[in-house]
């Protein structure tokens, strides 16, 4: 559930109920006089977790439009853990072999090459696609980039076209022979293309209709016939004249936007390329594609480590100074500007969304929603959304603070649902909470519900328990 700031009106919470699937547990509201047999919700999240024993330390949380992935700290490992795709289809989404055992039903791990669980130090999801990018390895501590999921726009970046199955398991992303290496948040990806950064340069692959992994020449990605996707990764070109250095990276359905340092100065701007139909590369007066990376207007520079850049399916947002939003592109549900009644804007800040000096962090889109993390002044961090909201998603009309979560850790958004490592009033400890639309089941995949407004919480096997011990029980 949401709690509406200024105007907004949001979809009432639902009732309390709570499921028990296999391996882990994903709980409703029944806290603080939150009735079990259908009463009102009370809008707050249960914490839960003494009946599923002592619960690992959650790290990191990634979303895609069909599935759910989270890294888990374990007395002696960490753990990824993926859910939400239902096998045998789709095995690929979920990152294991369509005959894979499930550690509880529809609860997997993703494996590596060797068939050994992916030691995951990243996650990245891609919000508006259904394939994941993650820093790993064989063994914990590296930091190797892995693709793995959909390929039906030849987006895995694995040398594979979109008329050859999928790699099931997650692969190595390489460039030549060469593996490329994930630090920090460096990569992004939109439903048909992906990106990285590495070692100051972009690299990028998938469909380049639009002049989104390319860089290149305008007339080179805009013939008819389209050139074929790039299947591997390749270095983005920078405008003839340029110096630029990369630091991050989002992509759009059809654009990509980065935040770049410009030679022999210490701030970053934003830079956008490829689709610019609903100004989503952030140029005004021009409706053809944007074929190379230009610093988008309206946008001030600041320290690359006081920024931050995400990309929704036409919609861009960035972070600037840590204390200002600023978005552009597709507007029609009010995904870049809540009071704005244009269907798409150029880049403009976002008012009200920092007060009384708070912090901005942790910006993620979905596919017409922004959210971000904000962190007031001797106060908890909390969830502030805005844009699509229809059925409880994510936002709704003007901007609105996800209910019950507080201390954010991290923060996932896809077109469909939310999740966020966070934790409650009633509890000291961090635990894995999702919301929104559950057609895919990347909430609660125990139920057959189509939305959930209030934020459940996955109780995963605890930390006294192998990944494929049965789960607890929690008492009638």
């Amino acid at each position: 559930m949401f709690r509406p700031l200024a105007l907004a009106s949001l979809v009432a919470g639902l009732g309390a109920c709570a499921a028990i699937l296999g391996d882990f547990e994903v709980v409703a509201d029944t806290t603080d006089g939150g009735a079990s047999d259908g009463g009102a919700d009370t809008g707050a999240p249960e914490d839960g977790g003494a009946d599923a024993g002592p619960q690992p330390e959650p790290l990191d949380v990634a979303v895609t439009l069909h599935a759910t992935c989270a890294t888990l700290r374990y007395p002696t490992e960490r753990r990824t853990y993926c859910w939400g795709a239902q096998l045998p289809k789709n095995p690929e989404y979920l990152g294991v072999n369509g005959n894979a055992a499930p550690i509880g039903p529809g609860f997997y791990a993703p494996q590596a090459p060797n068939g050994s669980p992916l030691g995951v130090e990243r996650l990245f999801g891609t919000g508006t696609g259904n394939w994941f990018i993650a820093a790993g390895g064989e063994s914990q501590g590296l930091n190797e980039a892995f693709t793995w999921g959909s390929n039906a726009s030849s987006q895995s970046g694995q040398g594979r076209d979109a008329t050859e199955a999928p790699n099931v398991l997650p692969n190595r992303l390489k460039r030549g022979e060469t593996t490329l290496r994930i630090a920090g948040a460096r990569a992004g990806g939109g439903p048909r293309h992906g990106c990285i950064v590495e070692d100051g340069k972009l690299y990028c692959w998938g469909q380049n209709d639009f002049c989104q992994a390319s860089g290149g020449a305008l007339e080179t990605c805009t013939k008819t016939p389209i050139d074929p996707p790039i299947l591997s990764p390749a270095e983005v070109l920078h405008t003839p004249g340029s110096a630029l250095t990369y630091v991050a990276v989002a992509a759009g359905d059809a654009h990509t936007c980065a935040l770049a340092q410009v030679t022999g100065t210490n701030e970053a701007g934003v830079y956008c390329f490829g689709k610019n139909e609903a100004r989503q590369s952030g140029r005004q007066g021009v409706t053809t594609p944007i074929a190379n990376p230009q610093e988008v207007e309206g946008v001030p520079r600041a320290l690359p480590d006081r920024m931050e850049i995400a990309a929704g399916d036409n919609h861009t947002c960035a972070i600037v100074d840590r204390n200002k939003l600023h978005c552009w592109g597709a507007n029609d549900a009010k995904q870049s500007s809540p009071d704005a009644q244009q269907l798409d804007v150029l880049a403009t800040e976002v008012p009200g969304i920092a007060p009384d000096g708070a912090e901005l962090s942790m910006l993620r889109l979905g596919g017409n929603a922004t959210c971000v993390v904000t962190t007031p002044p001797n106060a908890p961090s909390r969830i502030q959304c805005f844009g699509g909201g229809a059925l409880g998603r994510l936002g709704g009309v003007g901007v609105a603070e996800v209910e019950g979560l507080m201390d954010i850790k991290a923060l996932a958004i896809s077109s469909l649902h939310g999740c966020a490592i966070a934790r409650t009033a009633e509890s000291a400890t961090h635990g894995v909470y999702c919301w929104g639309d559950n057609v895919p089941r990347g909430v609660d995949p125990a139920s057959e519900e189509g939305s959930f407004a209030t934020p459940r919480r996955v109780l995963f096997p605890s930390t006294t328990q192998g990944p494929a011990a049965p789960a607890p029980r929690s008492q009638p």
